[in-house]
This record gives C-alpha cells, structure tokens and sequence, in this order.
C-alpha cells in the first residue's frame, strides 16, 4: 500500500510518494480527510460524521449529503483504491499508517528536547490548521477552533524552547528569528518582545532595539490599556545607557502610564494583559476612579444631654461626599474555571483602593 502525504498546517495539500497533487477541492472533502487525520486508526461513524459537516440540515439531508461527498471523494483515483480510506455503509476509517500527516510528525516532534528536534516541528508548522478553510457549519467550526487553539498553543510552546536555548547559548540571530515568530502568534508575548530586544542589543542594533521598545508600549497601551511589565522596562533603560543616550525621562514616563496601571498591582494588571475581554471593566473602572473620591470618616459629637467623653460609635455621621463600591465582577467566558480571575480583579481593586 502506498503511503500519501498529507498536509493540514497552512492549508490543505494532498500528494503522492512522488510529490503528485491529488486532486481533493472540494471544502467538504478536505473537511472530512482532516477530521478523520486528526483521529487515524478510529471508525467514524457516518451518522456523526453528517451532523459535524452538516450541522444546520436535516438528518436525512445530512446523510444524503455525506454520500455525495464520498462519491467525490471516489472520484481520485488515488483515494478511491486506497486500501488506507476504509469506507462501509455504516463509518468511514483512515488507517493510521496510510497517510503521512504533517500535524501528527509536528506533535511527535514537539515534545522533543533537541533544538534539531524542534525546528523540525518548527518547519512544518507552516500555518493554522486547514488554514482558509470555512463550511459555516457550527459544530465543525468549534471543532476546527478548538483543534487550531490546541495546535497554536503547541507551536507556541516550540517556539518558546527553542527561545530559551538559542538565547542561553548567545545566538543572538537564530534567537531573534524565533521571538519575531512568537509575536506572529502573539504580539502581547513581553517574553518575546525583550528577547528581541536582548538580541538586537547583542547584535550592537540598540536603536532597533529602543524601537521595538517603544512599538511595544504603544501596542500594550493600545489594545490592553496596560504599561510593559517592570523587567520590560528595565532592559528598556539598560540599552538606552548602553547606547550612550542616557536615561530615559521617567517623570515623562509616569506622566503617560495609565491611571488603572498606579493604583493595582502587577500581579492584577498582568490578569487583565492576559484577558483582554475585561479591558472594558478597566476602562469603567479608571473612570468611577478619576471622577470619585474616598469619603473621609469624621466623627461629629451629638451630645444633648451635655456630658463629655468619646463620641460613641452610633453618633457617627454618614459621609456626606461621593463614595466608591466595587461590585462583583461576573466571568463573560463560557469557562466556570475563570470565576477566580472576576473575583480576584474585585479583591485586587478593594485592596488598592484601601491604601
């Protein structure tokens, strides 16, 4: 039996063992041979198989619809005697040794340790899975987002790996290679963005390196309303006297960091970089922050009957001035696991306002 090649990362691509494209164009049947390669060796039932690619028709359409995407499938001649594509009246099977695919190589070899290893996992992540791909079907686009994220957050961590190493062993090109390839993925990785710095400064390009700096910044202050972290700014400082410029201007500096960023701790306005969803209840809240105040608690005596002494907890007056309550915050998200950052976010601001 021999093998055909296929890849899912960047795109859908099928090819024999002598580099011949297989006819495969319909988004349907690349739909198909992407699900079933992401679970080889399982019989797929046909039923399931109708609702994942046909999710907004009848059953019977559905069903109906499934056959006529197989009898495309059939139409390759390659695929059709294929002994690797088992099709019965009642599944479909791709055995799981008769393709290669790219995403399973990419797992296997992201696990690695070697810094071969993993830019081998590298290179073959050469974009999203099934990337272009749209069928408008709700069950398959979360099954599709849902493999995407997982094999996104895989290429992330490769790439995080292969950061560390090249950076412990000074190479300073490859290093900045990677962490350019980081803020493709995630351009919030401060990681990333001081190891691009790191390594511009090695390879003595500090104004590049005050120029990502500062593209940075505005990026964080842009799209999350929050500063760079503290060690982000301290490299910051650190190129700028290397390169003979000097400090920077910290008072201009305080003067442009947010409100919200003085009064909550790193560890809050790190929550709030990370979940960019809650970037509008910091905007509510620096707001209630610059237009109210803490009212002052002053005893004032009510004494009637003209004895002395301390004023008694109940003759206290009610404060008179605008006052500040931070409510609960509720999760937006569809996961009860991040109930603890909305909580957190109210006992941080509690706990910064008490100061």
């Amino acid at each position: 039996m021999s093998a055909l090649s296929l890849a899912l990362l960047g795109g859908f691509k099928l090819q024999t063992e002598t580099g011949d494209a297989v006819p495969a164009r319909q988004k349907r049947v690349q739909a198909l041979l992407g699900y079933l390669a992401m679970h080889p060796g399982q019989a797929q039932r046909r039923d399931k198989l109708a609702t994942l690619l046909w999710s907004r028709s009848d059953d019977e359409h559905a069903r109906q619809s499934l056959r006529q995407t197989i009898r495309e499938l059939r139409k390759s001649p390659q695929l059709a005697n294929h002994a690797g594509l088992i099709v019965t009246p009642e599944a479909i099977t791709m055995a799981d040794d008769a393709f290669t695919i790219d995403v399973a190589d990419f797992k296997r070899l992201a696990k690695a340790e070697a810094v071969d290893s993993l830019e081998q996992a590298l290179e073959l992540y050469q974009g999203e899975f099934l990337e272009g791909l749209a069928l408008n079907e709700p069950v398959f686009e979360e099954w599709l987002s849902e493999i995407r994220r997982e094999l996104s957050d895989t290429a992330l961590h490769v790439m995080l790996k292969l950061l560390d190493a090249y950076e412990r062993d000074g190479a300073a090109e490859a290093g900045l290679r990677i962490a350019r390839r980081i803020l493709v993925l995630d351009r919030f990785q401060e990681t990333a963005h001081r190891a691009v710095m790191r390594c511009l400064d090695r390879l003595d390009r500090r104004t590049e390196a005050i120029q990502h700096y500062k593209a940075c910044s505005e990026t964080l202050k842009t799209e999350l309303g929050v500063d760079p972290a503290d060690a982000t700014v301290t490299l910051y400082r650190e190129i700028m006297k290397s390169s003979g410029e000097g400090w920077p201007d910290d008072s201009e500096a305080d003067a442009r960091t947010p409100y919200l960023d003085k009064i909550l701790p790193l560890t809050a306005r790190a929550k709030l970089a990370r979940f960019s969803s809650f970037s509008a209840i910091a905007v509510l809240f620096l707001a209630i922050a610059i237009v109210g105040q803490i009212a002052d608690f002053e005893p004032q005596s009510s004494n009637p009957v003209g004895w002395t002494g301390d004023v008694g907890p109940s003759e206290l007056s009610l404060p008179t001035g605008p006052t500040i309550a931070v409510l609960p915050f509720d999760n937006l998200s569809d996961d009860p696991e991040q109930d603890y950052f909305a909580d957190g976010i109210t006992e941080d601001i509690i706990t910064a306002l008490s100061h």
